[in-house]
């Protein structure tokens, strides 16, 4: 029976996602956390994060655990190398809003941010592109058409007819 598996191959190509189904088919939860968290436990800093995960797996056994070898900031270098970033741009920022995304998902937030920066006739993508991508992908595209609370129509209202009696009290 096998303890691990080694999954290699250039940002993109669905190691993530190959994980997850796999965890997925087997019925077992995964556990991941990225190669920079895990290099941080040898330095000393956040160890505690990185033991408490392997603690949650084995209380959870049988589980995956799932270590991402290059942080989200490497994985989104390759792909910006293709677009103009602005200064105010800083890929580790991009990369912490970006927990739990895959390496497609990443790919798929540089598109949106270029587009999102074509759409305001810029030739660079800002910080601000990239919020707009992240919040597009998470909540997908926004609608300006459709209220959380459409107006109901009105009933209208009947007013009954007066009778020739209320027309009496009404002449005099």
């Amino acid at each position: 029976m096998p303890k691990g598996i080694l999954l290699v191959g250039p940002p993109g190509t669905g190691k993530t996602l190959l994980a997850r189904a796999v965890a997925g088919k087997a019925g077992v939860p995964v556990f991941s956390i990225s190669g920079s968290d895990f290099v941080e436990m040898f330095v000393g800093v956040d160890a505690t994060r990185v033991r408490d995960l392997f603690e949650q797996a084995r209380a959870k056994a049988p589980a995956i655990v799932f270590i991402d070898e290059l942080g989200r900031a490497q994985i989104l270098a390759v792909h910006v190398k293709c677009i103009k970033t602005g200064e105010d741009v800083e890929l580790e920022q991009v990369a912490a809003l970006t927990a739990g995304f895959t390496g497609a998902d990443l790919a798929n937030l540089v598109n949106e941010a270029a587009l999102a920066a074509t759409r305001r006739g810029a030739e660079q993508v800002a910080m601000a592109d990239f919020n707009s991508g992240i919040e597009r992908i998470i909540a997908g595209l926004e609608r300006k058409n459709r209220l959380l609370n459409p107006p109901r129509p009105r009933a209208r209202r009947r007013w009954p007819s007066p009778s020739r009696s209320d027309l009496g009290t009404f002449a005099t």
